[in-house]
C-alpha cells in the first residue's frame, strides 16, 4: 500500500511538472508520434483514441479542423489513405476510417450519393482539402488522381464523390472565365493546398501542376465552386500552362497582376476575406513572394517579398518586425496557417534543391512585415526532440518539408509528419507554444466590420423555430440580435438557432 501510495504521488507531482512546463511560452514541444522516422504507426481499433495510436510516417498528408477543435489528416505519400482525427486536449490520435492498406483505388460510387464503401484512395503530392461552413470536409486532386471533388460527412463517416470525373488525366474545362457552368472542372493537378472557404461557403483553388486546357505543366488558374448549384467558375490566371507571373507595382491592384503558374502551398487568409499565398515555385525554382488576391474585385496584387528566384532571405534578428525580414524562398510549407487574431505563420519547407529548412516565421498582413520567431536559415537540422510532453527551450523538430499544421484554439501552433528527405518521412506532432512578449493575441482590427445577415426562412408562422447567421465581413467580435415577439427575444451569439417566433411576416 506504501508503495502505491509513493507511485500516486510521484506520478502526480510528474504530471504537475509536465504541465507547468508545458505551458512556458515560445519553446517547441514534442506531444506525440515518434523520434524516430519511417514509422509504420500505430492504427488501434478503428474508432477507438488511444495515446499509444499514431499515423505511419507521411509526407503531403490534407489536413483539417473540425469545429470542436480536433484535427485530421487524410492520404500522403506513405501510400495510405487512411482518415485519422487528433485530440490536442487528450493527446489521442483515432484512426476513423480506410483499409489500413497502402495504394488502394477510389472507390467513386454514384455521383452525389453517399456511401459507407465510397473513398478518395491514395493520395500523394499535395491534395487541396477545405472545411465549409457547416464543418463538411472537401478533398480535390493529388497525384495519380482524378478531378473528382469529394466531401467527407464527420456525422455519417461516409465520402461523396461530388463533382468531377474519375479520368486521372483530366484536362481542365475551363468556359468563359468569370461564368459558372455545370460542364466546368478544374483540371487534374498535384502540388496545390492553395484553397480557401468564403464567408458564403464557396470554395477557392489556385495552381499546381496538372493538365490545363491541353497541356501539361505549372497553373496559375483561380476557381471558385459553389456549393449550393454544384458549379464551378474559372475566376482568373491562365488556362494555359507555364506562364510567367506579372507582378505590377508592389502594393497596387491590376486587372492584369497574377502570380503565374506554379506550386503553392499556402492558404492563408486574412479578416477582411482576402486569400493570400506565399513562395512555392516550379520544378527548378523557388519563391519568397507574398501575393493577396482580392475576391471582391476579382484582382491579384503582389504584396511583399522578391520577384526573382531562389532568393535567401533575411534572417538578421528574432522576434522583431522589420521590413527587411524575409524567409528564404521555399515550397512543400504546407505546414502554413492563419491563427484567432488573422495573422499568418509559416514552418519549414523545401529550397530550391529540396534541402529542408527548420524556421518558424509569423507574417502581419496589415503591417506587412515579418518576424523570425524560431529557428535557423541552415538546412538539414537533425532537431532535438527531449521527453514526450516535456517543453525545453532546447527542444526544436528536425528539419522538414511537407507535414501538415493546424491553428489550436488554445493559440498555438501544431504540426504533423513531413520529409527530411525523401528516405526520411515523420510520424511526430509538435505544439509550438508562441512568447506572448513577442506575439500579441489582443487582436486589434483596424478594419470596419461590413455587416451582412440572414435568416434561415423570411415567411414565419406560429411555433417555428428558425435560425439566423451572421455572413458580415471582416470578423465581428460581438452581437446583439433583437427578435421582437419571439422567445428569446435578444441573443448576443454569432448565429442563434431555435428562436421561436409568433406568426409574423419578417
Amino acid at each position: 500500500m506504501k508503495k502505491f501510495a509513493t507511485f500516486l504521488f510521484l506520478n502526480f507531482i510528474l504530471n504537475l511538472a509536465t504541465i507547468t512546463i508545458y505551458a512556458q511560452s515560445g519553446v517547441w514541444t514534442w506531444i506525440s508520434g515518434d523520434s524516430t522516422s519511417n514509422s509504420l504507426g500505430v492504427f488501434g481499433a478503428q474508432g477507438v483514441p488511444s495515446a499509444n495510436n499514431h499515423p505511419p510516417g507521411v509526407y503531403e498528408p490534407c489536413e483539417w479542423k473540425d469545429k470542436q477543435g480536433n484535427f485530421w489528416v487524410y492520404g500522403g505519400n506513405s501510400g495510405y489513405s487512411d482518415l485519422w482525427k487528433f485530440n490536442p486536449g487528450t493527446l489521442e490520435w483515432t484512426w476513423v476510417k480506410g483499409s489500413g492498406f497502402i495504394n488502394q483505388p477510389a472507390i467513386y460510387g454514384t455521383k452525389g450519393v453517399a456511401t459507407i464503401a465510397n473513398t478518395p484512395g491514395t493520395r500523394k503530392y499535395a491534395s487541396t482539402s477545405w472545411v465549409d461552413t457547416a464543418g463538411n470536409f472537401w478533398l480535390f486532386g493529388g497525384d495519380a488522381a482524378s478531378n473528382a471533388l469529394w466531401k467527407y460527412d464527420l456525422a455519417t463517416n461516409m465520402w461523396t464523390w461530388v463533382n468531377g470525373t474519375t479520368n486521372i488525366n483530366a484536362f481542365g474545362v475551363y468556359g468563359i472565365k468569370g461564368v459558372p457552368a455545370a460542364l466546368n472542372v478544374p483540371c487534374i493537378r498535384s502540388e496545390t493546398c492553395s484553397g480557401w472557404t468564403d464567408s458564403l461557403n464557396n470554395l477557392w483553388l489556385f495552381g499546381g501542376f496538372g493538365n490545363g486546357a491541353s497541356a501539361l505543366g505549372n497553373l496559375g488558374d483561380l476557381w471558385k465552386y459553389n456549393i449550393t448549384t454544384n458549379e464551378w467558375t474559372w475566376m482568373a490566371g491562365d488556362s494555359v500552362v507555364n506562364n510567367l507571373a506579372n507582378y505590377g507595382v508592389k502594393g497596387v491592384s491590376s486587372a492584369t497582376n497574377n502570380p503565374g503558374g506554379r506550386y503553392s502551398y499556402t492558404k492563408w487568409k486574412d479578416v477582411g476575406g482576402n486569400f493570400w499565398i506565399f513562395g512555392g515555385g516550379t520544378a527548378s525554382n523557388v519563391k519568397n513572394d507574398v501575393w493577396k488576391y482580392q475576391p471582391d474585385i476579382n484582382q491579384w496584387v503582389w504584396m511583399n517579398g522578391k520577384n526573382t528566384n531562389d532568393d535567401v532571405g533575411n534572417y538578421n534578428s528574432f522576434c522583431t518586425f522589420d521590413s527587411t525580414l524575409l524567409p528564404r524562398a521555399r515550397r512543400e510549407q504546407r505546414f502554413s496557417v492563419t491563427d484567432n487574431c488573422g495573422r499568418f505563420w509559416m514552418y519549414a519547407g523545401f529550397n530550391n534543391g529540396a534541402f529542408p529548412q527548420n524556421d518558424l516565421w509569423f507574417f502581419d498582413p496589415q503591417k506587412l512585415q515579418w518576424k523570425l520567431l524560431n529557428g535557423t536559415n541552415q538546412f538539414f537540422q537533425p532537431g532535438d526532440y527531449g521527453l514526450l510532453g516535456v517543453s525545453s527551450v532546447n527542444n526544436l523538430p528536425p528539419s522538414r518539408g511537407g507535414a501538415s499544421a493546424w491553428w489550436g484554439d488554445d493559440n498555438k501552433f501544431y504540426m504533423f509528419g513531413g520529409w527530411y528527405s525523401s528516405t526520411k518521412s515523420y510520424a511526430d506532432v509538435w505544439v509550438f507554444d508562441p512568447d506572448t512578449n513577442c506575439i500579441s493575441f489582443s487582436c486589434n482590427y483596424n478594419i470596419p466590420v461590413v455587416a451582412n445577415l440572414s435568416a434561415s426562412d423570411t415567411t414565419v408562422c406560429e411555433k417555428l423555430c428558425i435560425g439566423f447567421f451572421d455572413i458580415s465581413q471582416n470578423y465581428p467580435t460581438s452581437w446583439q440580435w433583437t427578435f421582437n415577439g419571439a422567445s428569446p427575444s435578444t441573443s448576443t451569439l454569432k448565429n442563434p438557432q431555435n428562436i421561436a417566433t409568433i406568426q409574423s411576416k419578417l
